[in-house]
């Protein structure tokens, strides 16, 4: 699996693994990638992660 964000990097301020990947930056806050923008993943680990993502993502408003 090839993500897209490996050909052209998405307009945003993020990291990239080098098999250009997004890595999440929970320090920095803002945007997190879910599913499979960080990782190769089948369709059960990519919903588990979106779940995870946005959990992170009210946490990090909350506080």
């Amino acid at each position: 699996m090839q993500p897209t964000a490996a050909a052209k990097k998405l307009p945003a301020d993020l990291r990239y693994n080098a098999d250009g990947f997004v890595i999440n930056d929970f320090e920095k806050g803002g945007m997190f990638a879910a599913g499979c923008a960080n990782k190769p993943a089948d369709v059960v680990s990519s919903n588990q992660n979106a779940t995870g993502m946005a959990l992170k993502a009210i946490q990090t408003l909350r506080n």
